[in-house]
């Protein structure tokens, strides 16, 4: 099934494609050939090193292209407003502490909770998807409001 990416996101990964495939990997394979042993493979530990290395490289270069050609562009303009879906900034409130959070609704690739950008898989977010302005949720043993939602991608 296709995962949904924000152009922001598409743009971040295409770039991290392209230094692995320009940089990363031509270093990863220079390294390879300046440690590759005369003698026996197990007396050199520089050697198994830049394999390992190399290994690495092409593990994620296959990651990225299998994400590349499993996701969608999200369409800003299948946006329904005031209603919680993906790529909507989203102001909660506790009603138990009056905690104010806001997050913003991504991919599972582009998640970071420390910059507000949770994964449109998350449970939080399941729990509050399709959700209005005003609306109630509950999520754990805690009930929260929707105090805002706002599109901004």
């Amino acid at each position: 099934m296709s995962k949904i990416i924000t152009r922001k996101g598409l743009e971040k990964i295409t770039e991290e494609l392209n230094h692995l495939l320009q940089v990363e990997r031509p270093s990863a394979c220079q390294f390879v050939e300046d440690t590759r042993p005369i003698g026996v493979v197990e007396d050199n530990p520089e050697y198994l090193q830049a394999i390992a290395n190399q290994d690495r490289v092409e593990r994620r270069i296959a990651e990225l292209r299998d994400i590349l050609s499993d996701c969608v562009l999200f369409n800003p303009q299948m946006i329904k407003p005031n209603i919680v879906s993906f790529g909507a900034t989203v102001e909660i409130i506790n009603e138990d502490t009056n905690d104010i959070k806001k997050y913003t609704i991504v991919s599972i690739y582009e998640s970071d909770v420390s910059k507000g950008y949770i994964s449109v898989e998350c449970p939080l977010v399941k729990s509050m998807l399709g959700c209005t302005t005003g609306e109630e949720f509950y999520f754990g043993d805690y009930c929260y409001i929707i105090n805002n939602i706002t599109y901004s991608l």
